[in-house]
């Protein structure tokens, strides 16, 4: 099990010229895009999806700074093993 971080700056506009203007005139929006690389779905087969939020939201704080505010956003949908759920104690 490994998480994968990408960091990266981006502009956007309607086409090139606007983006590289931007780029010389605006502040980029920073994006962090983290990915769970659990092949085999242990990870995901023994944790909850509050579980699994709650780290990735840790893991988040911890890489830009603990008292900015965090925005999840939905990615792409990927198929993924049926993960079974623990009870709580």
């Amino acid at each position: 099990m490994v998480w994968s971080y990408e960091l990266s700056r981006t502009w956007a506009a309607n086409n090139r010229d606007a983006v590289e203007h931007r780029r010389l005139t605006c502040d980029p929006t920073y994006e962090v895009e983290l990915e769970l690389v659990d092949a085999g779905g242990e990870y995901l087969r023994e944790r909850t999806d509050e579980e699994v939020a709650e780290s990735i939201v840790l893991k988040a704080k911890a890489l830009l700074a603990e008292d900015l505010p965090l925005q999840l956003l939905s990615s792409q949908t990927h198929e993924q093993p049926p993960r079974r759920h623990r009870k709580r104690k």
